[in-house]
């Protein structure tokens, strides 16, 4: 367990964007409660950085444990910068998205969560660069590979 947690956090001092993905199935909801804790240890190392909630197994929604209400809620702690207000939500991805349902088994969602995050990552990148770099371009993106290139996906 120890090991598993030095390469957790190892993962995320290096990564950029992150998906939280737990079960909407689960019937101790485990993988619900520890969201929080993974957030928290994201935000330890990465103030900005994207991340989306992931609700798998989408599928299997007559199985359901967990509600939209209750993401919401969690959404709600975690991104509304301590107001009570659901109005004052901050989303963390410029599409005004908390969180998405997926499910692994029908690849229901899958790349749409992948690919949120990797905009948001590309959008970030190029709002970096800076407006007087030769070659950059005008914001097209000119200059990402070089930037990223090296860079992995981490999936925990």
């Amino acid at each position: 367990q120890d090991n598993y947690q030095q390469m957790r956090e190892m993962y995320i001092r290096e990564s950029e964007g992150f998906l939280i993905v737990f079960s909407l199935v689960e019937e101790d909801r485990s993988s619900f409660e520890a969201v929080k804790s993974f957030y928290d240890q994201i935000r330890e190392y990465h103030a900005d950085a994207p991340i989306l909630l992931v609700a798998n197994k989408q599928d299997l929604d007559n199985q359901r444990k967990i509600s939209e209400e209750e993401i919401l809620e969690k959404a709600k702690e975690l991104f509304s910068c301590g107001s009570e207000d659901k109005q004052d939500l901050q989303f963390p991805l410029s599409k005004n998205t908390v969180f998405l349902e997926t499910s692994a088994k029908t690849r229901f969602n899958v790349e749409e969560a992948f690919s949120r995050v990797i905009e948001e990552l590309m959008l970030k990148k190029i709002s970096e660069e800076p407006v007087d770099n030769p070659g950059s371009g005008s914001g097209s993106g000119a200059g990402l590979e070089s930037k990223t290139n090296g860079q992995c996906c981490h999936i925990m």
